[in-house]
């Protein structure tokens, strides 16, 4: 953990040097105050025994507001304590939905909880289903600030039904939208995803759909008690099969962007472009390029994942790229962000920063998620174990080095868990702190 005075010097030279967004502010001041307040000036993670309250709802307009405007930002206590949402396949076919935090400050780290059982019989299937978590909104009365999730369920017409459960004691699914297929939905065609594309602190449901011309994106907005309607945000390049979709907030404006890698052509690999979002967050400001990743350098689509999140603790957005190994292990590279002002894109050159030879590239998945609250993203992977269960590890940042991963949760076969069965993502949900 950074001291006190080097991240107020960082916060201090970001407002100094002329830049028009505030996220490095707002993250290196909480991050710091959040650091003594919480981990008396050590390490965050060291502070696990320090309740994390998340029923208060906080979200990231809130941490904003209780730093701006004010001389004395130590009441900002509101810290990330992310929830991974696990959807696993039941024996008959339907679905069960667990939550895991994947945050060091909460006590119940690493332990997994069902959240619901979804039989076949009652009309969900696994296998016809796509799960997605976030901070949706207060979808019930009974929300404890953990990680909803949204079910993008196949309907019998080929369309979507869209189904909503809720953090807390209230695990009924909600049915929230359908989307016919005579609308021009289609389950198969169709690919969702969480982000807070408007910036007002509620994850938003982004869908890329695919079209004749490329993808549609669409946004289903968060009115913080549900999902208005579909409402057509963009186009992304590239056929909807060979893209990959994820979203973050890239040029540091609080609205979140929608980011996609698509093969290329000519030598290079792979290109990662930027769908921004407009500063008032009413929709798309048009597509922007973001990286180019060359074959000559020995990058391959087929071989790479790619993600988003602030690796580097500048409180910008940056591009990780997971990529196979010559032994079939993993290799992580971190582009960091070099955008100057809202509405710039810019990533500079890939550099390694984890060599994994021993790990394996194919039966791994990866996620970011700020594991040890200290405002700057790690990473979190899934790897299969020898007898087919699950563990879960994080390589926490520094902000130029990842460490050697530590396990967070080791969920084995014999308790009923399979790799090969379940699907993960993360909720970047929010807790405080007690003064």
């Amino acid at each position: 953990m950074r001291a006190l005075d080097q991240a107020l010097l960082s916060a201090l030279m970001a407002i100094g040097d002329g830049r028009s967004n505030m996220g490095h502010w707002r993250q290196v001041v909480v991050g710091a105050v959040v650091a003594l307040s919480v981990a008396g000036g050590t390490s965050a993670a060291a502070a696990a025994e320090e309740k994390v309250d998340r029923s208060t709802g906080a979200k990231a307009g809130q941490v904003a507001a209780a730093v701006e405007g004010s001389d004395a930002p130590t009441a900002a206590t509101f810290v990330p304590v992310p929830d991974m949402g696990l959807a696993h396949r039941r024996s008959d076919g339907g679905i069960n939905l667990f939550r895991m935090s994947v945050s060091a400050l909460t006590e119940d780290f690493g332990v997994p909880t069902l959240v619901r059982s979804l039989p076949s019989k009652s009309g969900f299937s696994y296998d016809r289903a796509k799960v997605v978590a976030g901070d949706f909104g207060n979808l019930t009365a009974a929300d404890d600030g953990s990680a909803d999730h949204v079910i993008w369920q196949a309907a019998s017409d080929g369309g979507i039904k869209v189904y909503a459960v809720g953090g807390g004691s209230d695990t009924a699914p909600r049915l929230v939208r359908t989307l016919p297929r005579t609308a021009g939905w289609s389950w198969t065609d169709s690919r969702p995803v969480a982000g807070d594309l408007n910036g007002d602190g509620w994850d938003d449901l982004v869908v890329v759909h695919a079209s004749r011309n490329g993808s549609i994106v669409w946004a289903l907005l968060s009115n913080g008690t549900g999902f208005n309607a579909p409402q057509r945000w963009g186009t992304v390049s590239g056929t909807f099969a060979s893209t990959r979709t994820y979203v973050a907030d890239v040029d540091g404006d609080f609205n979140e962007d929608v980011l996609t890698t698509a093969p290329g052509t000519s030598g290079v690999a792979f290109t990662t472009s930027v769908l921004l979002t407009k500063l008032d967050g009413t929709g798309a400001a048009g597509s922007t390029a973001g990286a180019t990743f060359t074959t000559a350098g020995g990058w391959s689509l087929a071989n790479s994942r790619q993600l988003a999140g602030d690796l580097t603790g500048d409180g910008l957005v940056d591009l990780v790229t997971v990529h196979r190994s010559s032994t079939g292990g993993m290799l992580v590279w971190v582009s960091a962000n070099c955008s100057q002002a809202e509405g710039d894109v810019c990533f500079a050159a890939p550099v390694r920063r984890q060599t994994l030879s021993s790990w394996s590239f194919a039966n791994s998945r990866q996620y970011i998620a700020d594991v040890d609250g200290d405002f700057i993203d790690d990473l979190v992977t899934i790897h299969r174990s020898g007898n087919g269960g699950l563990f879960v590890w994080g390589h926490l940042s520094d902000g130029t080095t990842l460490t050697t991963p530590h396990q967070i949760a080791a969920l084995p076969a014999s308790a009923g868990w399979n790799w090969s069965l379940s699907r993960e993502d993360v909720a970047n949900t929010w807790g405080d702190i007690a003064p």
